[in-house]
């Protein structure tokens, strides 16, 4: 008898411990999933401010990318697309032509294609500076118009593809579902048709977007 009480009393405890242990079991956090990165979408305008002789003109840039997982995040690979179409105008002198000098227009079409890896301080929140740099291609089509007192002067067209290289500084800050972000960035690449002679692309540009990172 003196053996059976103690037993039951073991027994009762660990029946009215069973649940709370299955409770415990059940409460605890589920394992954090790893860290895959994130894919990067983006739309950004810009005012740019060339080297090379043309007026400032605006440009349109879509974004695509990864953000890689390592080091809290801290390296992405992103690749801009740009377009724009910017112009100048002037005119010279010649004595060959009709009242000695002649107007001239030069409308420069130009494709971008920028692949970049940038280096992101993401150990600030919600600000993230980053830095990068990349090669930059560009798609080139020059057309040069003119006149000449009344007479019109050919049209002219000149393609080309070149390559230079640009360095964007930026910083981007959360803002609903994504970042708002503004980026400055240098560029220089090699520009050699007719019209302009062997001149560059060279130039500052001030953007400003929106960025989602997936």
């Amino acid at each position: 008898m003196n053996r059976i009480i103690p037993c039951l009393f073991g027994l009762g405890l660990a029946l009215v411990g069973l649940p709370a242990a299955e409770a415990a079991e059940s409460a605890a956090p589920a394992p954090a999933k790893p860290d895959r990165g994130a894919f990067v979408v983006a739309a950004k305008v810009g005012g740019v401010a060339p080297f090379n002789g043309l007026d400032p003109f605006l440009v349109g840039v879509a974004e695509l990318g990864y953000v890689a997982p390592w080091m809290r995040r801290s390296f992405s690979l992103l690749v801009d697309v740009g377009y724009t179409v910017p112009s100048t105008s002037g005119t010279e002198s010649d004595p060959r032509v009709e009242g000695g000098s002649y107007a001239w227009t030069l409308t420069h079409k130009q494709l971008v294609i920028a692949p970049t890896v940038n280096y992101r301080f993401t150990s600030l929140g919600r600000f993230v500076p980053y830095v990068g740099i990349g090669p930059r291609i560009y798609l080139v089509e020059n057309v040069t118009e003119g006149r000449a007192g009344q007479a019109v002067i050919a049209e002219t067209h000149e393609q080309s593809t070149e390559v230079g290289v640009f360095a964007p500084l930026g910083a981007q800050l959360a803002l609903g579902p994504g970042f708002l972000l503004g980026e400055l960035l240098f560029e220089w690449g090699p520009l050699d048709h007719v019209a302009t002679g062997e001149s560059h692309s060279a130039g500052g540009t001030l953007q400003l977007g929106y960025r989602m990172e997936i």
